[in-house]
């Protein structure tokens, strides 16, 4: 059909404008024919020989169906944006709402226009919930259960000031700087306390025996995921004496002590946190949406249609 023809044959089609125009630029006006836009696919420009496919959607005034991959912070902004979306038209064709919840990847995915019985769709419309671990709960798994020497664990515990429970910050700071103040000590024996505080006894060649109390135990309050809530964390603490070596890594015959910590039940309380978000949309959906517990399927890829 002649560029033209296809003019004349589309008075109500803009794209069909467009396509003459197109015809003649790209030289094929006797072998370029024009297809109207239909409710699964939009506008086409079809050239041979060859073949050639091109996509005149970006001409129309409109998409002809939804691309929107929306990243939100929390299953409540999930069920907002969902709501929003869908509220006039819950269980149409345009409107098919499929949620997955994935612990494995801690990741919920919405799935606004999903597969109907015997009609599938591109699921170009999603909305995600990515949990990610806030910055402060990073930290302190960064350092889980590593080594540290007296210096670093107070400078260590100067940074995290701010996520201390029980002890306090000030507390906690007053501690390592007192433990610093001996590091070059021998340690001789420690005692248990009724308070759950371990005190270390220390021998001074110029002031006998010095003691130091521990705390064995400590709390933090941090948000596990980013812009959450702040969930009490416990951690124990431990130490443990080493030899002291010089350069040549010959032993100089004094002892220093390490520390380190262990955040206790942390998956379980990763566990938890997720099951409540899965439980509020399980809740807030329910007879309007679908919840799986898994990984969210593969997304259709189209033939690809080259544009102009």
């Amino acid at each position: 059909m002649k560029s033209a023809q296809i003019l004349a044959s589309s008075e109500n089609l803009p794209e069909a404008a467009v396509a003459a125009a197109l015809a003649l630029e790209i030289h094929q006006p006797d072998t370029t024919r024009f297809e109207p836009a239909k409710p699964d696919r939009p506008a086409l420009l079809i050239a041979q020989p060859g073949l050639a496919i091109h996509s005149l959607e970006q001409f129309a005034e409109t998409p002809h169906r939804p691309t929107v991959v929306v990243e939100l912070d929390s299953a409540k902004d999930l069920h907002s944006y969902v709501n929003a979306q869908t509220s006039q038209d819950p269980v149409s064709l345009n409107h098919n709402t499929v949620i997955f919840a994935s612990r494995t990847t801690q990741a919920i995915t919405a799935f606004l226009d999903y597969h109907h019985k015997d009609a599938p769709r591109w699921l170009n419309h999603r909305a995600n919930v990515q949990y990610l671990h806030s910055h402060q709960f990073k930290r302190w798994l960064d350092m889980n259960n590593k080594h540290m020497t007296q210096e670093q664990f107070a400078l260590f515990i100067d940074e995290m000031l701010p996520d201390f429970e029980n002890p306090t910050g000030a507390e906690m700071l007053s501690f390592a700087t007192c433990l610093e103040a001996h590091s070059n000590q021998v340690f001789k024996s420690a005692t248990t306390l009724a308070s759950g505080e371990t005190q270390f006894i220390f021998t001074d060649d110029r002031k006998g025996d010095v003691s130091t109390k521990i705390i064995a135990e400590f709390n933090i309050a941090v948000p596990v995921w980013q812009n959450g809530e702040r969930i009490l964390i416990t951690a124990k603490l431990y130490h443990r004496l080493v030899d002291n070596k010089d350069s040549a890594n010959v032993p100089t015959g004094t002892k220093s002590l390490r520390f380190w910590y262990t955040l206790r039940q942390v998956e379980r309380i990763i566990d938890e946190l997720f099951k409540k978000e899965v439980e509020f949309l399980q809740t807030a959906f329910n007879g309007i949406a679908t919840l799986y517990n898994g990984t969210a399927p593969a997304i259709p890829s189209p033939m690809a249609h080259p544009a102009f």
